[in-house]
């Protein structure tokens, strides 16, 4: 059951207000925000643009409204390693700018934390490092959706792309129905959603 929470802004380019909230099944005004449970212990602050949210190159006129990230591009916002010049920190400064309201769906924060995790094992960053960038994760102002109709239309996706992995899918689901984009850092997936239009690297 999804539990309504008050879309996320931008309030500055200094500063991403804090933590994920779950959306409604479509977006527009929410109800009267309920605290998540448990303490959200402070995040430690981005390093460079990621905060400073600087004009980039390019024109920007018009940003999506309400775009989709998936989660190869959320893993490069919030990894110990990230580079902020590398176009995920960029494609982050520009929506920051622009004050898009961002969403994705629920399984976004189990595939990040699993990166993570991933990447303790692999001896990328120490277990430190690795809950830091948790905490980054949970304060993201990404509006988290879990509807039924978006399953039902990434296996509809899955089995139109040779049964690509559904939960890629999910985003595109949930991206369609919001008739807005979807940015991913994977290569494949936006070759092989290349003649839906909307899928977009950072």
């Amino acid at each position: 059951m999804v539990v309504p929470r008050p879309p996320a802004t931008w309030s500055s380019p200094t500063a991403m207000p804090g933590p994920l909230m779950e959306a409604p099944a479509m977006p527009g005004p929410l109800a009267e925000a309920t605290a998540m449970p448990g303490p959200l212990m402070e995040a430690p602050a981005m390093p460079g643009p990621l905060m400073e949210a600087a004009a980039m190159p390019g024109p920007l006129a018009e940003a999506p409204a309400m775009p989709v990230v998936d989660a190869s591009i959320v893993v490069d916002w919030v990894a110990p390693d990230i580079d902020p010049d590398a176009a995920a920190g960029q494609l982050l400064t520009r929506l920051a700018k622009a004050g898009a309201a961002l969403y994705a769906p629920r399984l976004l924060i189990e595939e990040v934390a699993n990166a993570l995790l991933t990447g303790c094992r692999r001896q990328r960053w120490d277990g430190a490092a690795a809950d830091d960038a948790y905490r980054r994760l949970r304060q993201l102002p990404i509006t988290l959706v879990d509807e039924a109709a978006d399953r039902d239309r990434a296996w509809d996706l899955s089995r139109r792309y040779d049964e690509h992995p559904i939960y890629d899918m999910l985003y595109a689901a949930l991206a369609e129905r919001l008739r807005d984009q979807l940015f991913t850092a994977d290569e494949r997936l936006r070759r092989r959603l290349a003649p839906l239009g909307f899928v977009a690297g950072p």
